[in-house]
């Protein structure tokens, strides 16, 4: 060790140059640094979100909890499983044992899993149950709210626009909406009507069915090609609905959807309202990929924003 410092000693210069050299390389390298104030940290723990509007806790149990897990318990790799089963909804949360398997493997077998025990759920549910792994990934890395004295329909229109926008800005993985409510047409059915020409609840809802539809019907074929034949029946606007053929019988003696209720097209019911200074707002959560650095990912959110704001001044952006 004397010897090793005594060389240094007598040579200043090497010394020198070493430390200019040490500190040149830093100086490059600080530049191509990912900047971390939210780590990812792998929870080893999966949840799987099912919904079933209207039903009750037991009838969740029995049809969708119960399926799920009988399935779920074969999957190699799953230390404990818990469930509970509320009304209108199913969560079922995984406990994974990283330390004998690959996650990505224990993932690729619980969504198979999932998948095999969709065949037994009911089949009026509006989306498949959602397999979501808990990491720190999932915290938004900005969320951006639209708000404005403006109509809802302007500003889920502009929402749209800004979540188009945030997709593309570099370093963002996803977009997720809050305070966003979907379109609905809601049937107003009389009672009174109904009674008059006797027309039954299950009458009305197989005659939608039956219109508002888009199947397959086969295949030509031919010397030149093999073509398929799509029946399409959909609803382009909302209010063709009130055209429902209900009921019909000699020329002139159809019932129509108009002529036993009233449709209105409104929106879905509030599950999460979103204010900004007691207005109305939608939430953008935007998050960011994997190998994305944070803070410059959320540098080019708050440009793009200000970017956005300009071509859009009725309508305000707010970053946090």
């Amino acid at each position: 060790m004397r010897f090793i410092i005594s060389w240094f000693t007598d040579r200043p210069l090497v010394v020198n140059m070493i430390m200019v050299m040490v500190f040149a390389l830093g100086f490059l390298t600080i530049g191509d640094m990912r900047y971390e104030y939210n780590p990812n940290v792998d929870m080893g723990v999966v949840n799987i979100t099912t919904v079933k509007a209207g039903a009750g806790p037991e009838e969740v149990e029995l049809a969708i909890t119960l399926p799920l897990e009988e399935e779920l318990l074969e999957v190699e790799g799953v230390k404990k499983l818990y469930s509970n089963s509320m009304e209108s909804l199913s969560v079922i949360t995984l406990n994974l044992d990283l330390d004998e398997a690959n996650k990505q493997d224990i993932m690729r077998d619980i969504q198979q899993a999932v998948d095999r025990a969709a065949t037994r759920l009911p089949q009026d549910l509006l989306e498949k149950p959602l397999v979501e792994a808990l990491s720190t990934l999932v915290t938004p890395v900005m969320e951006v709210h639209v708000t404005g004295d403006v109509p809802e329909a302007l500003l889920r229109d502009v929402a749209r626009n800004v979540e188009d926008g945030l997709r593309e800005v570099n370093g963002i993985a996803s977009v997720e909406k809050h305070g966003y409510r979907r379109p609905e047409v809601r049937i107003l059915l009389e009672p009174a009507k109904l009674a008059r020409l006797g027309v039954s609840n299950d009458e009305i809802i197989a005659a939608i069915r039956a219109r508002n539809l888009r199947d397959s019907g086969g295949s030509i074929d031919s010397f030149l090609a093999e073509k398929k034949i799509i029946a399409v029946g959909q609803f382009d606007d909302p209010r063709e609905v009130e055209t429902v053929v209900v009921r019909s019988g000699a020329p002139g003696n159809t019932v129509l959807l108009r002529d036993v209720a009233t449709v209105v097209v409104d929106y879905e019911d509030w599950e999460v309202q979103s204010r900004v200074n007691g207005r109305m707002s939608i939430a953008l959560q935007a998050r960011k990929k994997a190998l994305a650095d944070e803070v410059h990912t959320a540098a080019n959110v708050r440009e793009f924003v200000q970017q956005f704001l300009y071509k859009l001044p009725h309508v305000g952006c707010r970053v946090h």
